[in-house]
């Protein structure tokens, strides 16, 4: 059973945001990961707030009336460890308009990954990455 920790301190706070809002977040997870193309919009985004300033986001785009798909987890370097993008993951699936939800991952990204299992994610394949070549694991949740 999947459980977002609780909220890390009194200063942070979720709310949801707009791509206005977190594209400069996504473009450093791409510029990070070595994502040669600009990275899609999603339709939504959850955003955590810590001390006055956007820290973390996990968005989402509904795909078909039974599956969502989980996109540009993200958390600004300095903020890593403290449970952010597990809180993230965590109320995006309770928010999830969809009761199955789909998700990649960088096969060396061991952090997204064990957050993204800790979730309830299980991982259901794997495909090489026409972008980079390196493998991605593809994963899926219920609710």
């Amino acid at each position: 059973m999947r459980q977002a920790p609780a909220l890390l301190a009194s200063e942070a706070r979720m709310r949801l945001a707009s791509w206005e809002e977190v594209k400069e977040l996504v473009y450093a997870s791409y510029e990070e990961q070595g994502i040669p193309h600009a990275p899609a919009p999603a339709s939504s985004y959850l955003v955590l707030e810590k001390e006055g300033r956007i820290v973390g986001c996990q968005g989402w785009r509904k795909l078909s009336g039974f599956f969502t798909e989980f996109c540009h987890l993200y958390v600004l370097p300095s903020f890593r460890g403290q449970g952010i993008a597990k809180a993230l993951v965590g109320e995006a699936l309770s928010r999830a308009p969809t009761p199955v939800v789909l998700t990649t991952v960088l096969r060396h990204n061991k952090a997204s990954l064990r957050t993204l299992l800790s979730q309830g994610f299980k991982p259901v394949g794997e495909v090489i990455s026409p972008y980079t070549g390196r493998e991605i694991v593809v994963l899926c949740a219920t609710k």
